[in-house]
């Protein structure tokens, strides 16, 4: 959970030359694929609500420009976790229930 959208951040950052933990790309990977399974799963909005305070609470945030969305997306798209030219995440239904 976290680490489709985690490992492309983490990417983006190190060919950008910007510092940033394996784990804090991680964090905000989870914070990305909750609010991708509440728009899916109608995952609760309270649960992601809770997810993204804790993470919060623990890591320290970082931004990057809107315009560069589509290069983080094509660096998912390098991910192993790609079959048949479709990429796949560990999504949750509810807490403690991913798909």
């Amino acid at each position: 959970f976290g680490h489709t959208v985690g490992h492309a951040l983490e990417s983006y950052f190190l060919r950008t030359h910007n510092e940033t933990t394996h784990g804090m790309a991680i964090a905000a990977g989870m914070i990305c694929e909750a609010w991708i399974s509440a728009k899916i799963f109608e995952f609760d909005a309270a649960h992601l609500v809770e997810i993204v305070t804790m993470i919060d609470k623990n890591f320290e945030r970082f931004t990057f420009d809107e315009s560069k969305i589509p290069l983080i997306i094509e660096l998912m798209h390098q991910d192993k976790k790609m079959r048949e030219n479709k990429l796949l995440f560990s999504l949750l239904r509810r807490l403690g229930k991913a798909t």
